[in-house]
Formats: C-alpha cells, structure tokens, sequence
C-alpha cells in the first residue's frame, strides 16, 4: 500500500508561531531570512520505502559566500559497516533491532540548483553528507533553490528512524543543510 504526503515542513512551524502575533512586519522580516524546506514523499508501507522530492530554498546568513552547500544524511547511520556514526550502540543493538540487524539507508538519485541539473558527491567514511555544488558564488544575503531526489530504506528498528511492529519512525529523515561555522560546513 502506498501513501502520498506533503511536508511544508517549516511553513507550517511558521504559521503556527507567529498566528495571532499581529506584527505583520516582524513576520515578512524573519520570514525572508528563513530556508524552506518543502517534501513531496510517497511511502510504500509495504516494502518500507520512501520516494521522495525535497525542495529547498536557502537563504545564506552565513556571513560568508559559498560555493556549495552540505546536507546531513542521517538515514545512513543505519547502513551496514557504519564505523564511525552508528545510530545505535552495540549496548543498544539488541533493544533497537528485537529482529536482528535490519540495513536502511537514503540514496540520492538526482541534484538541482537554481533548476539546473548539478553532479553531487557522498562524502564521509559512513557516507553521511551530501555536498552540492552550485557551479558560482552564491553572496551572503543571497538565495539558492536546491533540488534533491531520493528514496529510503527504512530498517526494521526500534529507534529515531525505523519501523517496529505498530509503530513508523521517521526522524531525521530528509537530507538536511549542515551548519555553518566560521571553519566552514
């Protein structure tokens, strides 16, 4: 069985923040420096996967110009032969997998910046970020739409992400931006 659901995820944050705040100017300012993230998703319940489209609208207030932008893909700490970022310890392994190891993971099928088709690279020895390139000099103050396309495995796990006998987490889910620092992402 399969299900279609839409994430407007920090739009509706927003609109529940600030609903009956009646400073229409304090609203539209922050709202301009916000990154929206926007997620169409289909969820196979049946295989216990996820296809989906994540629309990203970054508003860099980094103080810095970037070149590119990182994601974390926290899917991928439930990969096998994750050595440096398990989602769960070995302590933890029995009461998280009550079944056994169960692998899940995220893989990207497709990059967009500005709808333009970009390569992108898996980075990290556990495979868990996600750099995009935009091909220029994106400013300080400036905004970039980034486009990404991807499915999940969800595991058979008892934990932040993953699916138990009457239960379907899906925390930390969707690639999402690093932050920032003066070092860099």
């Amino acid at each position: 069985m399969k299900y279609k659901f839409f994430a407007g995820l920090l739009s509706l944050v927003i609109v529940f923040a600030f609903a009956g705040c009646g400073n229409g100017s304090t609203f539209e300012a922050l709202s301009k420096s916000l990154n929206i993230y926007e997620i169409e998703a289909v969820l196979n319940y049946g295989e216990k996967t996820l296809e989906a489209v994540e629309n990203l609208s970054y508003n860099n207030q980094t103080g810095a110009d970037l070149s590119e932008l990182k994601f974390h893909l926290y899917p991928n700490a439930f990969r096998e032969g994750v050595q440096e970022y398990k989602a769960v310890s070995e302590a933890q392994s029995a009461k998280a997998y009550p079944n056994g190891f169960s692998e899940g993971g995220i893989n990207i099928e497709s990059t967009k910046v500005n709808g333009k088709t970009v390569n992108y690279d898996i980075e990290g020895e556990d495979k868990n970020i996600l750099s995009v390139p935009f091909g220029f000099v994106l400013k300080n103050g400036g905004l970039v739409e980034v486009e990404i396309v991807f499915n999940l495995i969800i595991p058979n796990a008892e934990h932040r992400f993953g699916y138990g006998e009457s239960t379907l987490n899906l925390g930390n889910w969707y690639p999402i931006v690093c932050v920032f620092e003066e070092s860099g992402f």
